[in-house]
C-alpha cells in the first residue's frame, strides 16, 4: 500500500509541474494502428516541448554544447558532426494522438527545433544531418505496413535494428564527404 501511495503522490506532484501528459499515439497500418508509447514513459518528449511552444524555455540551453562542440574539432582535428533525430510521431505522421493537442505542439516543436539547429550548426560550423526526410521516406517501405520492418520499437521509442540501418545510410555519404 505504502508504494502505491508513494507513486500516485510522485505521479500527482510531476502533473502539477509538467501537466497531464498522455503521450499514447496511433500509427495507422493496413487494417489497424499500432499503439505506440503504451506505457507512457516517454514524457519528456511532451514536457519540453510544451514549455518551449508556451515561450517558457528556449533552445539557447544548446548553445554552449554546439560552441564546445565546435571548438573541440578545431583543437583536435575532427569535422564536427551532428544529427537530429525527430520523434517517432514526426517520423510516422500522420498519426493518432490520444490527446490530440500533443500532435500540435510536437509538430511546431520539431520543426522550430530543427531551424534552430541548422541555424547554429551553420554559424558554428558544424555539419548537419536532419534525419527527418531520410527516416519518413523509409518509415514505410513500398511493400506496405509490415510491422516487423517498424524503425522504431513502439514500447521503448528507440531505433529498432532497421532504424539504425536507415540513420547509417543516411549519414555514410555525409562521412564519406569529409573524408580527405
Amino acid at each position: 500500500m505504502g508504494g502505491s501511495a508513494e507513486y500516485a503522490l510522485r505521479r500527482w506532484k510531476r502533473e502539477q509541474q509538467e501537466g497531464r501528459i498522455d503521450f499514447r499515439y496511433w500509427v495507422p497500418a493496413d487494417d489497424a494502428a499500432i499503439a505506440f508509447n503504451p506505457q507512457q514513459g516517454a514524457r519528456d518528449e511532451v514536457a519540453y516541448p510544451r514549455q518551449v511552444i508556451a515561450g517558457l524555455a528556449d533552445f539557447e540551453v544548446f548553445d554552449e554544447a554546439l560552441r564546445a562542440f565546435a571548438d573541440l574539432g578545431r583543437e583536435h582535428g575532427f569535422i564536427p558532426v551532428l544529427t537530429y533525430t525527430p520523434a517517432a510521431c514526426i517520423v510516422y505522421a500522420p498519426v493518432r494522438y490520444a490527446d490530440p493537442e500533443i500532435g500540435v505542439v510536437l509538430r511546431a516543436f520539431s520543426l522550430r527545433q530543427r531551424a534552430y539547429f541548422a541555424e547554429r550548426t551553420h554559424q558554428q560550423g558544424i555539419v548537419f544531418l536532419d534525419l527527418t526526410e531520410p527516416l519518413r521516406a523509409a518509415a514505410f517501405p513500398v511493400d506496405g505496413h509490415d510491422l516487423t520492418k517498424l524503425l522504431y520499437y513502439p514500447g521503448s521509442l528507440h531505433y529498432t535494428a532497421r532504424g539504425h540501418a536507415t540513420v547509417a545510410a543516411a549519414l555514410a555519404p555525409v562521412v564519406q564527404r569529409l573524408l580527405p
